[in-house]
């Protein structure tokens, strides 16, 4: 079997997540045996990612990743008045 014979095409490509530190891409391939299905990839400088995916889609199908926190100040303190 040669290489070619097990190369995926690759029919569109989007960017789905810039940001300084690394880049996720959306990606509809066709694989070797006729299926075509969406694959993501990440582009990123030399370091480690972990991205956890939810179950489900989001918004336009896409799958949404799970973030804890987006580094974000955090809110001033709220004074509840007693009466």
């Amino acid at each position: 079997m040669a290489d070619d014979d097990l190369a995926w095409e690759t029919l569109n490509s989007r960017a789905g997540y810039n940001c300084p530190g690394f880049d996720v891409y959306s990606e509809d391939v066709r694989f070797p045996n006729g299926d075509v299905d969406e694959f993501d990839s990440l582009s990123e400088k030399e370091a480690v990612v972990v991205l956890p995916f939810t179950p489900g889609r989001g918004r336009g199908g896409h799958r949404r990743v799970a973030t804890a926190g987006q580094g974000r100040k955090p809110r001033a303190p709220r004074r509840l008045d007693r009466g």
